[in-house]
């Protein structure tokens, strides 16, 4: 498997945001919400990002929650259960995250979703 983040890992049609956020399951964490959804087409996990303006007035700074979140993401992808479909919503803080305090929450988020298949004691 490929190291990289391919086209069929990515949301990028307002349709499929709306269908994981509207049905899937939603969970709060400390910097993030996230959606889980089953693909009904099968495949690999997919990942979808929301960062609104209220997150970050700057778009340095909404585009660097995008890239921890997607470099997070893509580092794990063997670990992600296949044929999910996960939308990430940043959430509004004073300041942006380490990408640590941003790892920790995601994969606790996707732990509580069934949706990671690691070992949490898996130091990167």
């Amino acid at each position: 498997m490929s190291l990289r983040l391919g086209p069929k890992q990515r949301l990028k049609k307002s349709g499929q945001f709306q269908q994981a956020v509207k049905k899937g399951r939603f969970l709060k964490g400390r910097l993030l919400n996230f959606w889980t959804l089953p693909n009904p087409e099968g495949g690999p996990a997919c990942l979808g990002m929301i960062v609104s303006k209220r997150v970050d007035k700057r778009a340095v700074g909404r585009n660097l929650w995008k890239r921890r979140v997607r470099e997070i993401f893509r580092k794990r992808q063997q670990e992600w259960a296949p044929g999910c479909i996960l939308v990430v919503q940043a959430r509004a803080l004073k300041q942006i995250p380490e990408t640590r305090a941003l790892e920790e929450d995601f994969v606790r988020l996707c732990t509580q979703a069934g949706v990671y298949k690691g070992t949490e004691s898996k130091e990167t």
